[in-house]
């Protein structure tokens, strides 16, 4: 699955027939991964590169506003 980003919402509605009242605010692609072996050298090295996550500690906040030092996301209390 892959959200994606700068989608036009008149083309989703034109051809899903969405109606009035509704408004696109998200599209995402659902599929299986390819072969890395076909796609261009750059695109190749992307794919298959390994992925670096940011801790969830960085970008979520729980309670008050943003307080990273004290918010622990890789443990879950119980």
């Amino acid at each position: 699955m892959h959200q994606m980003a700068g989608f036009s919402a008149d083309k989703i509605r034109a051809a899903f027939s969405l109606p009035d009242g509704y408004e696109p605010v998200a599209v995402f692609t659902l599929g299986y991964p390819g072969d890395p072996a076909i796609l261009p050298d750059g695109l190749r090295e992307k794919e298959t590169t390994p992925r670096v996550r940011k801790p969830l500690g960085e970008f979520m906040f729980e309670g008050a506003w943003p307080t990273p030092a004290s918010e622990r996301y890789d443990v879950a209390p119980v």
